[in-house]
């Protein structure tokens, strides 16, 4: 699965099919009472939601969920950006 990396989105947003897919495996729970639908990685709940009509069939991802999971944000001198993270792959067996 690849993602979008969008600096501004607040959640992680999935196409229509991976969230299917994961809702159907119980990897992405979901709490009307609560009105929030979310997944759970290395132990932590985060936001998850469909992937906005102008953007599917897009997996978007923003740099603060990359950095709830344990990503680092480096500047260099020419104002270039690179993330670093630990684990450096998520595989599915590891979400599944």
């Amino acid at each position: 699965m690849s993602f979008v990396l969008d600096t501004g989105a607040p959640k992680i947003y999935f196409c229509e099919y991976v969230f299917g897919e994961f809702i159907a495996r119980g990897v992405i729970v979901e709490e009307p009472d609560m009105g929030v639908t979310y997944i759970k990685l290395f132990g932590r709940k985060y936001i998850v939601e469909l992937t906005p009509e102008g953007h599917a069939p897009a997996n978007i991802i923003g740099l603060k969920a990359l950095c709830a999971l344990g990503s680092r944000l480096h500047n260099s001198p020419d104002y270039c950006y690179s993330l670093s993270m630990d684990p450096a792959f998520l595989s599915t067996e590891e979400i599944l």
